[in-house]
């Protein structure tokens, strides 16, 4: 059971740091510095986390849905346990790097000229997203599913794609790279 708390009812101190079992609805949190904080199976339901830092933080079944997270460096995020799913959240020029996302799911997310670097994206689901300008650098992409995303550029030569999932429709997005032409 989620207990919700919205900015009326709460606001984020130094002294309180870690997070269990809650919904935070409403919160403008950008810009703030969430460093060491810990949150577990806690929801952001349509917060702006825009440029918030999250040196050491601890997401554990952490789920956003219709959150903002613009300029979000995820790589800073505790390598002790990482699980997260996003939901309609627009997620432009975050940083996924070096991160453990295996079974992560991406749901309606709008995700512009982010990157993931060297992550691992095993058997993650990309449904209904938007990766304009999005870079897979070095990823493990197998059993990825992209069927139903868009504008995704992804290199098969530099990435794990084996058994990955992808649209005809948008095939071009893995032959880019090749600077061919299809017609």
């Amino acid at each position: 059971m989620h207990i919700e708390l919205t900015p009326k009812d709460f606001s984020f101190q130094p002294d309180n740091t870690e997070f269990s079992n809650i919904s935070f609805t409403g919160f403008d949190l950008s810009y703030s510095d969430l460093g060491l904080y810990e949150f577990c199976n806690c929801k952001f339901i349509s917060c702006n986390l825009s440029m918030v830092k999250l040196n050491n933080t601890l997401m554990d079944g952490v789920e956003f849905v219709n959150c903002k997270l613009m300029g979000v460096d995820f790589s800073k995020c505790s390598r002790y346990v990482f699980t997260v799913r996003f939901t309609k959240s627009v997620m432009s020029y975050s940083l996924f790097e070096r991160n453990r996302m295996a079974k992560s799911v991406f749901h309606g997310c709008i995700i512009h000229e982010a990157s993931f670097s060297d992550t691992d994206l095993s058997e993650a689901k990309f449904i209904d997203c938007d990766l304009s300008l999005t870079q897979f650098t070095v990823c493990n992409l197998t059993r990825c599913d992209f069927r139903s995303s868009v504008n995704y550029c992804i290199n098969p030569a530099v990435n794990k794609v084996k058994k990955a999932r992808f649209s005809y429709d948008q095939i071009a997005g893995l032959l880019s790279s090749y600077d061919i032409i299809i017609e």
